[in-house]
């Protein structure tokens, strides 16, 4: 199944959800269906200036895990992402810093896992990586899948990701994971990319690493163009969609 999907910011529940209470991965909706959840009811979230008309195309497959990973890469541990199957992230940006944070990571496990690195796999050149945080149990929105500028107050209980603990979600408090914040930038007009996002952590001490199968594609347009995707084009869809993860890094 294909859903478009819009930039979410959903404080409860845990998931991201539609107007009519279905997890987004399954159901179809227009790109516009931005909703909040406040006091039990769904109600029509404020949409920030500039807000762009962006989509993420989700895909719900059945496909073995052993299809994403590389032979001899280290096990994917007990942290896992919020959401089944492939992911694709498609957003109108314009040059300059902007932030994605859409990854969420779940420990399964019952004991804490200790991050190490985050790092988006095989991006565009030119798309760099300014810096990378977590956002913990206590931050205001489940999830930002990304903003047009950094800083951004959609982020917050900002940490370092070096040494963070992520406790189990069995514990109280840690049910919805933490959020994987990056810190983009894109100074030249293009299109950009990156297959997946990688995280590196221990748990009792042994090494994993668990890749997210979150496809990403930035257009990134002249300053004086509109950033909503209308009069320029498809953005088009994340060309590591649906494929296995080659890690260059693995």
């Amino acid at each position: 199944m294909v859903c478009s999907l819009s930039r979410s910011r959903v404080p409860e529940p845990d998931k991201r959800i539609s107007a009519g209470g279905v997890p987004r991965s399954l159901e179809q909706r227009p790109y516009d269906a931005r909703v909040t959840i406040e006091d039990g009811r769904a109600k029509p979230s404020l949409l920030r200036r500039g807000l762009v008309a962006a989509a993420a195309l989700v895909i719900v497959g059945t496909a073995a895990w052993w299809l994403l990973f590389r032979d001899g890469s280290p096990s994917p541990g007990p942290l896992a992402p919020d959401e089944s199957g492939s992911i694709g992230i498609t957003a109108w940006e314009h040059p300059g810093d902007f932030g994605f944070g859409h990854p969420i990571v779940v420990n399964t496990g019952d004991k804490p896992a200790i991050l190490k690195r985050i790092r988006l796999v095989a991006p565009s050149a030119g798309l760099e990586v300014i810096a990378a945080q977590v956002a913990g149990s206590k931050r205001t929105f489940s999830g930002t899948s990304y903003t047009h500028e950094w800083p951004s107050k959609e982020f917050d209980d900002l940490y370092p990701v070096a040494g963070f603990t992520v406790a189990p979600a069995s514990r109280r408090g840690w049910k919805r994971g933490v959020e994987l914040v990056f810190r983009l930038r894109a100074k030249q007009i293009g299109n950009y990319e990156a297959d997946a996002v990688a995280v590196e952590y221990t748990v009792d001490g042994t090494e994993y690493r668990t890749y997210l199968p979150i496809a990403t594609r930035f257009c990134v347009v002249p300053p004086s163009a509109p950033i909503n995707g209308e009069g320029d084009g498809d953005c088009g869809v994340p060309s590591g969609m649906n494929k296995p993860i080659d890690d260059p890094e693995a």
